[in-house]
């Protein structure tokens, strides 16, 4: 298939359908990651009254699968469903599928599934919507945004990978309340995130809140980085800084950020870099 999954599936949960040997249909809910027509899923550290899990049973007997995403709310015209059809398989350990499951799932940073992991392969889908608006970017549009911005933030805290980073913004995008010597540009932004990282090559992005609403994500995060270069004017110290702050990113329709309000402690940032003396 040329286009096996649709923007649709960065949801938060599906239902993993399997069928054992006997017959017996079993459908659990499941955490998921989804790249190209692949799917992820893992066993993880939430309460189970066994480890012998049906699920796994039943893709090593009959491994074909299916996995139902649905949107409901009160409002019927936004309804939606996706069904997903495939091959499933089962590894005891995924570096892919970890890596997916941690970007999308902080809960998953905190305490990592130790498996096993169920890959699909999916070869079908099947797709409803109350109204043609949920296949644009009124219902699914946050939550493909939602999920831009943490796959932004696992490039961001993998030094190999910082560059992708910068795939969040569109070429084009305009910048707010960033340091006055940083030019509201795409060019201004990629230099000044190549001193930042410079300056702070340990650095850590968390996110303490991300609400996602229409075309724009809010996120109230902090930042963790040992000051080990030169920063805004201030020398090296060696010490642990911490940055925190809120940002409001506006999107288009390919889930790429076109305009970025940001609002930083910078108070508190200038007395742990020894800029100014601590407020009375």
């Amino acid at each position: 298939m040329s286009d096996p999954v649709s923007p649709w599936p960065e949801a938060r949960i599906a239902r993993l359908a399997t069928v054992g040997a006997d017959g017996r249909p079993h459908v659990v809910p499941i955490c998921f990651a989804l790249e190209g027509s692949t799917l992820y899923t893992a066993v993880d550290e939430k309460p189970k009254r066994t480890r012998r899990l049906r699920r796994l049973a039943n893709i090593r007997e009959n491994p074909r699968v299916e996995v139902l995403i649905d949107h409901y709310e009160e409002d019927w015209a936004r309804l939606w469903w996706l069904r997903l059809r495939g091959t499933a398989r089962v590894a005891d350990r995924d570096e892919r599928a970890l890596e997916l499951l941690q970007a999308k799932y902080a809960q998953y940073r905190e305490r990592p599934p130790g498996g096993p992991f169920i890959i699909v392969t999916v070869d079908e889908r099947l797709e409803w919507s109350a109204s043609p608006k949920p296949r644009g970017r009124s219902v699914m549009g946050a939550q493909e945004n939602r999920a831009a911005v943490e796959r932004a933030r696992a490039a961001f805290n993998d030094p190999a990978r910082r560059e992708e980073y910068l795939e969040l913004y569109s070429a084009e995008a305009a910048f707010h309340g960033f340091p006055p010597d940083v030019p509201p540009t795409f060019e201004g932004i990629k230099a000044f995130y190549g001193v930042l990282w410079g300056s702070f090559p340990d650095i850590v992005l968390e996110f303490d809140d991300v609400v996602a609403e229409g075309d724009r994500v809010a996120i109230r995060y902090h930042a963790t980085g040992t000051h080990s270069g030169e920063f805004m004017g201030a020398a090296p110290s060696g010490n642990t800084v911490v940055f925190e702050g809120m940002t409001i990113l506006r999107f288009d329709d390919e889930a790429c950020c076109v305009e970025r309000w940001q609002g930083l402690d910078a108070i508190r940032l200038m007395v742990q870099l020894g800029l100014m003396a601590p407020p009375s």
